[in-house]
């Protein structure tokens, strides 16, 4: 484990998921090797509370604003993650696919930020972006479905201060926000992984849609099961 790695884990992520407990389900269905794993996506904090939760070492797809964010950008390179539209130290779509190939796991939240600007935390899952299957499409890695299922859970109010948002480019993202979910308790489920095998003989026409439906049917019935189960 990278000494980045380690404070991303470590101060980073206990800083953002101050004040939550967090439980893991599923682990057996944490692949070994290269894989994409997706994510439902409704709080800034998802990522720290996978970062908290995981037993393995995971990077992640980062908004195009992260990567304009000076010490962010550099933490989040050295830690194997890779923001959109990253061109060092080569254009992102590569780095994505070098991580996946050469063993490395990666987290994206296919909704994007979806959830920032419909500030609907109780709204079902945005359409998927389908970037998340035709990168494991193209790297022949495993899709590794998974939610946070939020178990006890507020809103706060949310400000970003004037110097980082001009830092990060004055994104749409943080203008719109107002409000962001934080998860008194919540759990991490992994279900059951989309082996490549599975879409090998497929087209990449035929293998992306495929993947992303799968996937989003995994997680929706996780969810709604979850929203029917006493917790």
């Amino acid at each position: 484990m990278s000494l980045s790695y380690a404070l991303a884990r470590g101060p980073f992520a206990r800083s953002m998921t101050r004040g939550t407990t967090s439980v893991l389900a599923g682990d057996e269905h944490l692949v070994s090797g290269g894989a994409v794993l997706v994510c439902n996506h409704w709080s800034d904090a998802d990522p720290a509370i996978l970062l908290r939760t995981l037993p393995v070492e995971v990077g992640f797809l980062a908004a195009p604003f992260m990567g304009r964010l000076p010490v962010f950008r550099t933490l989040l390179r050295r830690a194997g993650s890779v923001a959109i539209g990253a061109e060092r130290p080569e254009p992102w779509r590569e780095q994505v696919r070098a991580r996946l190939v050469n063993g490395h796991k990666l987290v994206v939240f296919p909704e994007g930020q979806a959830w920032i600007r419909g500030q609907d935390f109780d709204a079902p899952m945005a359409p998927f972006h389908p970037g998340f299957a035709a990168f494991a499409y193209e790297a022949a890695v495993p899709v590794v479905p998974m939610v946070i299922v939020g178990l006890q859970s507020h809103v706060e109010s949310f400000r970003t201060s004037p110097l980082v948002r001009r830092m990060a480019g004055d994104p749409e993202e943080l203008r719109q926000t107002r409000e962001v979910l934080r998860y008194d308790r919540c759990r991490v489920q992994v279900l059951r992984p989309l082996a490549a095998d599975r879409f090998a003989g497929m087209s990449k026409e035929e293998a992306v849609p495929w993947l992303i439906a799968e996937a989003r049917a995994q997680m929706e019935r996780a969810l709604q099961a979850a929203s029917v189960a006493p917790s």
